[in-house]
């Protein structure tokens, strides 16, 4: 409705100033009569002493004259007329812009009415009931992704040398320890969290006061994917034993 509002301001303006460059034309033209009645007097004055031209011609000139000084001002008040109607589309499009934008809000309020997932899974969790109203941002379930499993093994950090990425592995699940899931060393971590690191910035390098000469070796986390896992056995946080393999047939 904006839009169309705004074409018959359009059309309105258009109008309006085809009114205003006509007031303007026929101003030009009462400017040209009078000057051509003014001058026509002008002339004739002077030769009605000397009997050149008739008391009629001259009184014919001056009321000429008065017709078009007459005509004139009805043109400059039609001008000004004309002018003061046209109107401009500004407020039209703005309010189009407005519109749009407002549409373009409530489409995106619609669009998150509806929840899709990013992938198949299991829903797990859930916290609310149908009917209920939640809010923006509320957590009300976790969807596991059931696509894509992992076995996440933590190597002491003096293993890792012998581990690399796309080396084979063999995972048992604690749950049945019978079946063996392929896989394969898909990520080694780089970093791991420790009580003694302190999260102060310091220029140097931090040394405690005393030291525990007994040090226990630090694991890393090893990511692997599992190739065809059995549906029944997938669980996020199970117990596993995964072992790696640097054959390099699987």
């Amino acid at each position: 409705m904006a839009e169309a509002a705004r074409d018959t301001q359009q059309r309105t303006v258009v109008a309006e100033q085809s009114n205003a460059a006509i007031t303007n034309e026929q101003i030009v033209r009462a400017q040209a009569n009078l000057k051509l009645a003014t001058q026509t007097l002008a002339r004739l004055q002077p030769l009605l002493p000397k009997g050149y031209v008739t008391a009629q011609q001259v009184d014919d000139a001056a009321t000429a004259k008065h017709d078009a000084e007459v005509s004139l001002k009805q043109a400059l008040k039609q001008s000004f007329a004309a002018e003061a109607l046209v109107s401009s589309t500004a407020a039209s499009e703005a309010l189009v812009v407005a519109r749009r934008a407002a549409l373009a809000i409530a489409e995106r309020e619609l669009a998150n009415t509806q929840i899709r997932a990013p992938h198949d899974g299991r829903v797990v969790g859930l916290t609310v009931s149908a009917g209920e109203f939640v809010v923006p941002d509320q957590a009300i379930f976790t969807l596991i992704n059931t696509e894509h499993w992992h076995a996440s093994a933590f190597f002491r950090e003096t293993e890792l040398k012998h581990i690399k990425v796309g080396d084979c592995a063999t995972v048992y699940v604690m749950a049945d320890r019978q079946r063996a899931i392929q896989g394969r060393v898909e990520g080694i971590g780089w970093g791991v969290s420790s009580e003694d690191m302190l999260n102060i910035p310091r220029g140097l390098p931090y040394v405690p006061k005393s030291l525990n000469w007994v040090r226990v070796v630090q694991r890393f986390p090893v990511r692997i994917s599992l190739e065809k896992p059995p549906e029944d056995l997938m669980r996020i946080g199970a117990t596993a034993v995964v072992i790696v393999r640097n054959d390099e047939g699987c």
